[in-house]
């Protein structure tokens, strides 16, 4: 019984952080399979953000997810081109910025599509 009350905290923390940093909110359907859809993009959302802030940690293990989003959050991704030939970068990139892209395992420039 107290095994079960105390890991209760893990299951908060994840509809804490579904509610709030994913920002998914509170399953208000009626049918199952709408039920289902929710279910499977919560768990596709925690199961991201957790592998994230696993990787996160291991450079930055002070630094949370979130605040590591609010570092990002003026990274512009540029898309250019037309056709076979388009290319793709990130810009207004500060130095925090591209060290935690590279802790989170991106890059600078993506592929060309």
């Amino acid at each position: 019984m107290y095994e079960t009350y105390f890991a209760r905290d893990g299951i908060e923390k994840v509809f804490r952080t579904g509610k709030g940093d994913l920002r998914l909110g509170p399953a208000r359907h009626h049918r199952w399979d709408r039920l289902d859809a929710y279910a499977t993009s919560f768990y596709t959302a925690s199961l991201l953000w957790s592998w994230s802030e696993q990787t996160l940690q291991r450079k930055y293990p002070e630094m949370s997810l979130a605040e590591a989003l609010g570092h990002l959050e003026n990274v512009a991704w540029v898309r250019f081109g037309t056709g076979k030939s388009v290319r793709e970068w990130c810009t207004r990139l500060s130095g925090k910025a591209d060290e935690i892209l590279t802790a989170l395992g991106a890059t600078r420039y993506l592929p060309v599509v």
